[in-house]
């Protein structure tokens, strides 16, 4: 919310076609599927507005680490070819921001779906960013589940198992975010 509040106070009058949206509930879909999720109803309205050609970034569970990942999306099997091929061009964007915003250090990694599935679902381009410890990355890559992932949602999910550096770096992307203009 912060750094909606430095946006508006830019001192050029650069236009920004940003949304800040909030959801919650992602979580709900895993026994009821997609349509259960937080930010399915959002998307349905997103969809029947015909706002489809948005640059849709989910950023989920970035306090804690140093290394952004871009999860890895499984489209669907009958997914258009035009929605896929927009799809691949969101992911490049959001791969060219991750390179830019940390230093080359960033990677693509098989995730839990966020709100990024809602959108998707409702034939709409959305990615994953999320963030991990580096020594957590390496464990993934061996099979092994992140801490990080094993603390959602327990009482070890808490103020005190956020790391600094990992605001710092989501900083960066949020202002790297902030010079993409990509109008549709």
């Amino acid at each position: 919310m912060e750094w909606a509040a430095q946006l508006a106070r830019l001192a050029s009058p650069a236009f920004h076609n940003i949304r800040l949206i909030f959801t919650d509930g992602e979580e709900l879909g895993a026994a009821g599927g997609v349509s259960e999720q937080g930010a399915f109803p959002l998307a349905k309205v997103f969809r029947r507005l015909g706002i489809t050609n948005d640059d849709i970034f989910v950023f989920d569970c970035m306090g804690r680490g140093d290394v952004p990942i871009l999860t890895q999306t499984i489209l669907p099997h009958k997914a258009p070819a035009k929605f896929v091929k927009d799809f691949s061009a969101l992911e490049q964007r959001a791969a060219n921001l991750l390179q830019t915003s940390a230093n080359g250090r960033w990677f693509t990694l098989p995730c839990n779906y966020s709100d990024n599935a809602s959108f998707i679902a409702n034939g709409i381009p959305a990615v994953a960013i999320t963030m991990l410890p580096s020594t957590e990355v390496t464990a993934v890559t061996q099979g092994i589940q992140p801490q990080t992932w094993q603390l959602l949602h327990t009482t070890g999910d808490n103020l005190a198992s956020l790391t600094p550096h990992s605001f710092e770096i989501f900083h960066n992307i949020l202002n790297n975010l902030t010079a993409l203009k990509t109008l549709c």
